[in-house]
């Protein structure tokens, strides 16, 4: 349909999600999805029966604004075990429809045109859009790898007289890094004596890995009175369809975020609320998630390590990343579109994650996914770390004589090349080398190119220098030393 004017937009930058386009281009090609940060494996039997209860019990029309008064008391005392802070269930408790609901009220009700909010980024898509849709500017963090740690130096010289808030992702995603107590103290320190207000995004409280403790602003008074602590019900108990999450905060900040929430939303689904009370009495359900999430980690780790690619620890979160520059140039956003439609295997750019687009040849992998989907997930994924998943490029000379593919299966009885060529095939074959011949790669001209990690200088004798380069694009392989990988 045709309309007559154009609309000016508040948000021009703004286009569709790379969640969206990803998730559109691995269902057209059937992809394994390890991008998405929602689980494909059901929730609690129990929950399921509760909500079926709730319904058919006739709680089926609107909830109190502020939420469900059972499942304001059940989350009060949750954090007053857990996190030692004790919030007033009727006005510093708030259940919302979704985490996404919580950050949006807080950021439209405490932030003001003109005023400016500290982010770090990678950061999760919808921070920056909600700022600028508040009239107020975005003022940006970059954190670096591998560590992503927060340079609190450089967030002090960032603080001016209209900073009205700092956004704040503990556990992170994409990275999967926690906040620790000297962050809380240097954000103590920073915030003391200012209006700053914490946003603090904790959708990820149970699932922090290793023995490590949640650092949550409600577990620090001095940052608790001043924060807004949103977290999520969709990821703790794997119903993110659900959309029902909840935000605390002091009494004075609250009155405003529920100004903005009864506006937008006015209440979270009713009989999902009852069941999530009647659960939350349940405490295992949400104790127990940090090992079950730490042993699908375990083993997404385990699954790629015979990949080539570089995978940087996770302490927290659904995800992982992995970091493939030493062996390719190829933009993020490239290879994960290839990769789906080559491999068949969904994953998410970090560039995605930072407004400028900043590319440090990393890719976000989800966990969140039953075993079978992670251990298929991994194996493309290896695949793609050796040879560009075409077997014939790679082949292994077996002591009868047979050339084999790397699978076991024999390949052509034939000699290949001059007698020089041969002889040099054969001493890496009979020590289970593979040489890989760069002129059988497909794809188009760029599409990649071989790359080789510097070995140490004792493994091949060589200065640790990378191998010689041989006649017709063949590297020779030096006894113990892995091929070069083509992406």
């Amino acid at each position: 349909m045709h309309t007559p004017f154009t609309p000016v937009s508040k948000l021009p930058h703004v286009g569709t999600t790379i969640f969206t386009v990803i998730g559109q281009l691995a269902a057209q090609h059937q992809a394994i999805n390890l991008s998405q940060g929602a689980p494909n494996f059901a929730c609690s039997d129990t929950l399921v029966r509760y909500a079926h209860e709730a319904m058919q019990a006739g709680h089926n029309q609107y909830a109190p604004m502020s939420g469900l008064p059972a499942l304001r008391e059940a989350i009060a005392a949750k954090v007053a075990t857990l996190y030692g802070q004790h919030y007033q269930p009727d006005s510093e408790v708030t259940v919302m429809a979704s985490a996404s609901e919580a950050l949006f009220s807080a950021v439209s009700a405490l932030v003001h045109p003109g005023d400016e909010v500290i982010v770090f980024e990678p950061a999760f898509d919808s921070y920056i859009p909600m700022i600028e849709l508040q009239g107020a500017r975005a003022v940006v963090v970059k954190l670096a790898a591998p560590g992503f740690a927060i340079p609190w130096d450089e967030v002090a010289a960032l603080i001016t007289p209209r900073t009205r808030m700092i956004v704040l992702n503990t556990p992170h995603n994409p990275t999967g890094t926690v906040l620790g107590a000297d962050d809380a103290a240097r954000l103590q320190a920073l915030t003391a004596g200012t209006d700053i207000v914490i946003l603090s995004d904790e959708v990820y409280e149970h699932v922090v890995f290793d023995g490590q403790l949640h650092h949550s602003m409600s577990r620090y008074p001095a940052l608790a009175e001043r924060a807004v602590v949103v977290t999520s019900f969709g990821k703790t108990f794997h119903v993110t369809g659900w959309r029902v999450g909840y935000c605390l905060a002091p009494a004075a900040l609250m009155d405003e975020i529920r100004k903005v929430h009864q506006f937008a939303m006015f209440a979270a689904d009713t009989p999902m609320q009852h069941a999530l009370a009647r659960l939350m009495a349940e405490p295992e359900h949400y104790l127990g998630l940090a090992a079950f999430y730490q042993r699908k980690r375990d083993l997404l780790v385990s699954a790629l390590a015979g990949s080539r690619l570089q995978l940087l620890p996770s302490h927290g979160s659904f995800f992982l990343l992995a970091g493939y520059g030493h062996l390719s140039d190829e933009p993020d956003s490239q290879l994960v579109q290839r990769l789906i439609t080559e491999h068949g295997v969904a994953t998410i750019p970090v560039s995605a994650f930072y407004g400028d687009g900043t590319d440090q040849r990393l890719i976000r992998l989800s966990f969140a996914k039953d075993d079978a989907t992670l251990l298929a997930g991994a194996e493309r994924l290896c695949r793609l770390s050796g040879a560009r998943d075409e077997p014939h490029i790679y082949r292994r000379r077996h002591p009868a004589g047979v050339w084999r593919r790397p699978g076991g299966q024999p390949g052509p009885r034939r000699r290949l090349g001059s007698p020089g060529r041969r002889r040099r095939r054969a001493a890496g074959g009979a020590a289970g080398i593979l040489l890989p011949d760069a002129r059988t790669r497909h794809g188009p001209p760029g599409a990649g190119r071989a790359l080789w990690p510097r070995p140490a200088a004792a493994a091949h004798g060589r200065a640790g220098r990378p191998p010689r380069r041989m006649a017709a694009g063949r590297y020779a392989a030096t006894a113990g030393q892995p091929a070069p990988a083509f992406l």
